[in-house]
């Protein structure tokens, strides 16, 4: 066997291993972060306004909410109206 070929065998050997350690992995380690308190940055000058932070983003986690922006706020209104009847 060449040269190349022994590194495509084992470039495709690594990927492979790659993939089956990920699939065994899966349940363990990959899940979708619903939370919003992931992204948002920590208050630590102001302890009064982190807890009700925490709070709503615990509350609201579940649910999907999506942004509509416009400069008509009657136009981003209708739109999101439309949304919701799907």
């Amino acid at each position: 066997m060449n040269r190349s070929k022994l590194l495509i065998v084992l470039w495709i050997f690594f990927h492979l291993s790659a993939l089956i350690l990920f699939i065994a992995r899966y349940d363990k380690t990959a899940k979708i972060d619903t939370n919003f308190l992931s992204i948002t940055p920590k208050f630590l000058e102001d302890k009064d306004f982190q807890k009700p932070l925490e709070d709503f983003f615990l509350k609201n986690s579940s649910s999907i909410k999506i942004f509509i922006e416009s400069d008509n706020f009657d136009i981003a209104k209708n739109s999101a109206l439309k949304l919701e009847e799907y």
